[in-house]
């Protein structure tokens, strides 16, 4: 209210308003403010304001409600050989105690063990290799590696060096 009390503020239009921008409404048209379109405008905002606040308020209850659920099942998982009430709900294998026994020495850290190559086979295999990429073409295959061989053309890739040679030499005489 004015200091001479013949005006007021419409505290739903001024929140959100800076203290300068506020108007003042007289007393004796109040009733018309109240009416007014940018009084209604203004209990809109200020109703969904309140409506967007008890969402995400439900949302809070809800996500801690999700959340306390999530740790009871975590807790209940612990020990997935066992049951609520803490007893086996079958009998244990001697692999699967030795794996669990393992696994709490070492944790996740496991070995798969060393895959056993016998170096002489895979020594024929790679002279096997050798020998069959020899066989199909040689002159061709060096060729396209960029090799020349016994002084005929020089295979495609040094060719394409060539001409990107050229190319760079007239892009650079024309810009």
């Amino acid at each position: 209210m004015s200091a001479d009390g013949k005006k007021i503020q419409c505290k739903i239009c001024a929140s959100g308003v800076s203290i300068e921008t506020r108007t003042w409404i007289s007393v004796n048209s109040v009733d018309a403010h109240i009416k007014g379109g940018p009084h209604l405008k203004a209990v809109g905002l200020l109703e969904d304001a309140h409506t967007q606040a008890d969402v995400i308020e439900r949302n809070k209850e809800a996500d801690a409600t999700i959340a306390r659920e999530a740790e009871l099942r975590l807790i209940n998982c612990q020990n997935p050989t066992r049951g609520g009430d803490g007893k086996r709900r079958n009998p244990m294998s001697i692999a699967e105690q030795t794996m669990w026994d393992e696994y709490a020495v070492n944790g996740a850290d496991f070995d798969a063990g060393v895959d056993e190559v016998d170096l002489g086979l895979e020594r024929q295999r790679l002279e096997r290799e050798v020998q069959e990429f020899g066989i199909w073409n040689a002159e061709r295959t060096a060729g396209e590696l960029g090799f020349s061989v016994g002084g005929e053309d020089e295979g495609p890739l040094l060719v394409e060096d060539e001409e990107d040679d050229v190319l760079a030499e007239i892009m650079c005489h024309a810009g």
